[in-house]
């Protein structure tokens, strides 16, 4: 940071002047310099405002990358899952038939009897 410049200190520098005729006036006397120096004081806290500003955004902008970063990581491995799903749904209705087939070969008393 710039300086240790406060809204309230640069408010206050800059309200103690109004404009007249002929020019800035302070406390009845004409003082261009003393204007000069209210205005730095408030320069200086925006430019104390805009650092911690532009810090924030840096935080933001790196955080949203890692997001970013993140939600590709998850999409990635949501497809690896949904494939490997897949592939077990196909393992799951392969058994299915092949018991299916069996149960049908056996002779037909030994199916009533068990089912009954």
């Amino acid at each position: 940071m710039r300086g240790q410049h406060s809204l309230a200190q640069g408010r206050a520098a800059v309200s103690r002047f109004t404009v007249g005729r002929n020019g800035y006036r302070r406390n009845g006397t004409e003082g261009r310099h003393s204007v000069t120096a209210a205005l730095r004081c408030y320069h200086g806290w925006m430019l104390d405002q805009l650092d911690a500003l532009t810090s924030r955004m840096q935080e933001l902008i790196a955080h949203v990358r890692q997001l970013r970063e993140e939600n590709h990581q998850l999409r990635t491995q949501l497809a690896s899952s949904k494939t490997e799903l897949a592939e077990l749904n196909e393992r799951i209705a392969t058994a299915t038939r092949r018991l299916d087939d069996l149960i049908e070969r056996l002779p037909r008393e030994m199916r009533q009897t068990d089912g009954a």
